[in-house]
């Protein structure tokens, strides 16, 4: 009980909210400069970088419900919004993985 609310406390934090309002610019960026980095073994890369950021997210979002509860953190529109996008992103890498949706030009973020 203790590391529950523990983490919550962590999760309201001002210093949290920054720290994924950076992660969320910096993943932005590397997407926005993917395209500018055409080489096989860049997009590689790329594509690391961002299984990264989406596992980070998706801890993000499961730490929230978590310590929130998943009633708590649906009652929040923004976590609505952040929950779908994080599921829409990772809807991509499993598809980009299975089927390679990325010849079709389709991509969440």
């Amino acid at each position: 009980l203790q590391l529950l609310s523990r983490t919550a406390a962590i999760l309201k934090s001002a210093y949290f909210s920054y720290s994924v309002s950076f992660l969320v610019l910096l993943n932005t960026i590397t997407l926005a400069i993917q395209g500018d980095f055409p080489s096989e073994r860049a997009q590689g890369i790329f594509g690391w970088i961002e299984v990264g950021f989406v596992c980070v997210f998706v801890l993000e979002v499961a730490l929230k419900m978590w310590a929130f509860g998943v009633s708590e953190y649906f009652r929040s529109k923004f976590n609505r919004l952040d929950f779908f996008v994080v599921l829409a992103s990772a809807i991509e890498l499993i598809l980009v993985e299975t089927i390679d949706i990325r010849s079709v030009g389709i991509s969440v973020l």
